[in-house]
């Protein structure tokens, strides 16, 4: 084992969790790797049974234990918090509903020492309604040191969130690197690309899990965001620096993705058809021609490499890229509606193996 002087900051971020939370919490204090102090960010829970969660954790006597209340102001400014208030040499986060193998944090910790490394990535496995899918194409431990090598390496790190990951904390605040505030959708994208600008060295372990719980369909993810354009259009502005500074690993994320721009439009289009949107078909239709209008070159493929690679892909864009707002809002909402019925169905069929 490493050093146990060298403090490792788990940060979770909180907002009305269910017992889930227990989970979470328990795999940190029982990490083979017992340096490290819990810092766990309330970020104005409104539910009782998420303030009782608390108060039970607080119960612990766990001195490396941190609850830290604020007011509500969603999951990038809790987990800004969380850096601020942690001491650790290293920094990880961990979302709430989520959890880590036991040894996630000594393996990552050994990597990053042992190479002299900026960022570490674990593996991640997905349990959703449907499956149970380890992510990642690598088979074995890795260390990346140039662009290139980490745009082999893109897809497994699962560099879109910001969890499943080590970094180096001097790294975030030589730089003041932080979540970006207001930004609803993608500000995981966002932290992760901005600190790869910075990163030099890089390593990917495949003997830790963090496991990512995706079968809540009442999620924020899911969930109808308003103000969505700035969000967009702040990650595109992002977007067009990154590339300009790291083009070989901008090579690496369009080898199995369609154009940013296409992806951003998806995202608001998308956005009227998720739970809570209270937004109707005519005002739907006007937005959606507004923004397609306003952001026309979004849409504009100029290289090869950004096409579209999947069957999927191909459609949404090739029916973006009519403008016409009846035909992406029809193909958006039957989109949604196929995901409902996997989900149920999926999650129906899960509850049947568990009887």
């Amino acid at each position: 084992m490493t050093k146990k002087s060298t403090i490792v900051s788990v940060v979770i971020p909180v907002y009305n969790a269910d017992k889930s939370l227990l989970k979470a919490v328990e795999s940190v204090l029982t990490q083979t790797y017992e340096s490290i102090e819990l810092v766990i960010i309330d970020d104005g829970s409104t539910r009782q049974s998420t303030q009782q969660l608390l108060i039970s954790i607080d119960n612990y006597n766990d001195s490396r234990v941190k609850i830290i209340h604020q007011l509500n102001a969603g999951v990038s400014e809790a987990r800004n918090h969380g850096i601020k208030e942690s001491t650790g040499k290293y920094l990880t986060f961990l979302d709430s509903d989520d959890w880590l193998d036991s040894n996630f944090i000594e393996d990552t910790v050994v990597m990053m020492e042992d190479y002299h490394l900026d960022l570490v990535c674990g593996a991640v496995k997905e349990h959703n309604s449907t499956r149970v899918e380890k992510l990642g194409l690598v088979t074995e431990s890795r260390v990346a040191q140039t662009e290139k090598e980490v745009g082999k390496l893109y897809d497994s790190l699962y560099l879109w969130s910001s969890w499943a990951k080590l970094y180096r904390k001097d790294i975030l605040t030589n730089n003041d690197l932080r979540f970006p505030k207001g930004m609803q959708l993608g500000e995981d994208f966002y932290f992760v690309h901005q600190f790869l600008m910075y990163s030099e060295r890089i390593g990917y372990v495949t003997t830790s899990i963090y496991h990512f719980e995706n079968i809540n369909d009442e999620s924020l993810s899911k969930s109808y965001v308003s103000g969505l354009e700035d969000s967009l259009e702040q990650q595109y502005r992002f977007w067009k620096k990154f590339t300009a500074t790291k083009p070989v690993i901008t090579k690496a994320y369009y080898k199995n993705r369609m154009s940013y721009g296409s992806y951003l439009t998806a995202l608001y289009v998308g956005n009227f058809y998720k739970k809570g949107c209270q937004v109707g078909y005519r005002e739907k239709r006007t937005m959606v021609s507004q923004f397609i209008n306003k952001h026309r070159n979004w849409l504009q493929i100029a290289d090869k490499e950004q096409l579209p690679k999947t069957k999927k892909d191909k459609i949404i864009t090739t029916v973006m890229g009519t403008r016409i707002p009846d035909f992406i809002l029809i193909l958006f909402a039957t989109k949604e509606f196929l995901r409902r019925v996997k989900f149920l169905v999926g999650s129906s069929k899960k509850r049947s193996t568990m009887r």
